[in-house]
């Protein structure tokens, strides 16, 4: 078996290493998120443990890309919490749980131990349904009315993570580095790009119940909407252009 550590805690790192020999693991650690999403797209890990001093919840970059592409490895949060708080935001995110610091290694072994047993959670996979949209993970694909979307590898990726997060802002940073593992200007001009895509593509729209709101020098929003109010200009602006097709009508290209 093979653990992933998000950690630049050398004193963390070598509790998981020690457990490791009673659990019979291998680690590998990791100092960024970037680097372990990496990891993760191309290796087999068995539990992701997490250092509680990054403060990991719904809003972390780790748990938002885990979200949008149906990561099934279960994760262990352990270390010294700033708070009751972040310890209940780490529990209501996708972690299968947490362990207190300063770190007991008869508690790290039974909750580890625990963890490398359990089932994927059954709601990282399969569907997510918001508005008239189901977002399919498991084939990597968007569905309007049961329709079949067609978008590009980087369109998915961008939709993925918006629509699996509703109610979530997120930064042109954030989205950057999830889709082009890049902060630079040119990923944040692309991204700029496959936002206008997604609005006529999707056809996010009132009338879809989804809307992609612009949150000015911050970044972007799905939402889910029963109408128009509070829309910003963009979505109001685009809801006519973006309006869903009838079932018999064909798509216009964008």
């Amino acid at each position: 078996m093979q653990v992933a550590i998000l950690s630049k805690n050398l004193d963390l790192i070598r509790s998981v290493n020690q457990v490791g020999l009673t659990l019979q693991y291998s680690t590998e650690a990791y100092g960024d998120d970037m680097p372990l999403i990496r990891a993760l797209r191309s290796k087999s890990f068995s539990m992701v443990i997490v250092d509680a001093a990054l403060q990991y919840n719904r809003h972390s970059m780790l748990c938002q890309w885990r979200a949008s592409h149906g990561c099934k490895v279960p994760l262990l949060v352990v270390g010294t919490f700033s708070s009751t708080y972040a310890m209940q935001a780490a529990l209501d995110s996708d972690a299968a749980d947490i362990v207190t610091g300063p770190v007991n290694l008869d508690e790290l072994s039974v909750r580890a131990g625990r963890v490398l047993h359990q089932s994927p959670y059954p709601t990282q996979a399969g569907m997510v349904c918001i508005g008239r949209y189901a977002l399919d993970r498991r084939n990597c694909r968007v569905l309007l009315d049961d329709e079949v979307i067609a978008l590009t590898a980087r369109e998915y990726q961008l939709a993925a993570v918006l629509l699996a997060n509703p109610g979530v802002n997120f930064s042109r940073e954030q989205l950057s580095r999830i889709v082009w593992s890049s902060t630079r200007e040119v990923a944040e001009r692309s991204l700029e790009q496959y936002i206008y895509k997604l609005r006529k593509k999707l056809y996010l729209s009132p009338e879809t119940g989804v809307v992609l709101r612009t949150l000015y020098a911050q970044g972007y929003r799905i939402e889910a909407t029963a109408d128009v109010a509070g829309a910003g200009p963009d979505e109001m602006a685009g809801a006519a252009a973006c309006a869903p097709p009838s079932r018999d009508a064909t798509p216009a290209t964008p």
